[in-house]
């Protein structure tokens, strides 16, 4: 089961970044600004990671320490992927309706 979770996150990079490279001149900008977010998230999400980590440690006096990180890491910086995303599409649904106010 722990091991599906880890695929999991590990398959939706891999089809980001095979959507990044097949479709990287049809949809240029709306893609890379996508891919941009995303990963962007997910470093964000991985830095929360490392503090979580550090902080449970100290409060608990975990003897797991920093291995912790193998475990948390990647459920984090998929949650930042998806806060991303989220934020990728906000942005873009006020640019349509900016847009759309204009015309």
């Amino acid at each position: 089961m722990v091991e599906a979770i880890f695929l999991s996150f590990v398959i939706i990079n891999i089809f980001l970044i095979i959507a990044d490279v097949k479709w990287r001149k049809k949809y240029q900008w709306p893609l890379g600004r996508f891919i941009r977010y995303a990963f962007f998230g997910g470093v964000i999400g991985f830095f929360i990671a490392i503090v979580f980590v550090v902080t449970w440690t100290l409060i608990y006096k975990g003897s797991q320490g920093s291995a912790a990180i193998v475990f948390f890491g990647p459920f984090f910086f998929a949650i930042g992927e998806l806060a991303g995303f989220a934020l990728f599409a906000w942005l873009e649904a006020r640019k349509r309706k900016r847009a759309q106010g204009e015309a």
